[in-house]
Order: C-alpha cells, then structure tokens, then sequence
C-alpha cells in the first residue's frame, strides 16, 4: 500500500492507495473512526460507484455513514 503524508501545519494527515482498500475502510480507520455516525463528503458520481462499498464497510463495523453529496464539477471545487 502506497502512503503519502499530507502535511498541513496543525493537521498532518495519510492519504492512503490501493485497489480493493475501501472494503477494509473501518478497519483501516480503526479509533480514528470515534463516533457512530460518520460524515463523508462526495460528489454524486464517486457516491454512486462507491458509496454502497463504503457504507457496507462501515455498517459492518457499527458505523452509519452519513452523506453529502455535492453535483459532479469543478462548479462544487470551491467554498462558494
């Protein structure tokens, strides 16, 4: 598995890459994952081709994945 850090001052984070990673998504949270309900922020065509193997994931590992999910676009790639 490939690990890039991601370092921004105060808030250093992993992203993380490999296929067949987000069924194992719990798990490789592991205690990140502090509280039932999960907020995941998508946009609707990664909803639609993922978002069933997320929420598996983390349903199985007694999470509930709650969504929102923006249009597809460079018009939802700002703060605006």
């Amino acid at each position: 598995m490939a690990v890039i850090p991601v370092d921004i001052a105060g808030r250093p984070y992993e992203v993380r890459v490999e296929r067949g990673l987000l069924p194992r998504l719990a798990s490789e949270c592991g205690a990140r994952l502090r509280k039932r309900r999960v907020p995941i922020v998508t946009d609707a065509q990664v909803h639609a081709a993922w978002g069933g193997t997320v929420e598996a994931s983390l349903r199985d590992a007694g999470h509930e994945a709650v969504w929102r999910i923006l249009p597809p676009g460079e018009s939802t790639k700002g703060w605006q």
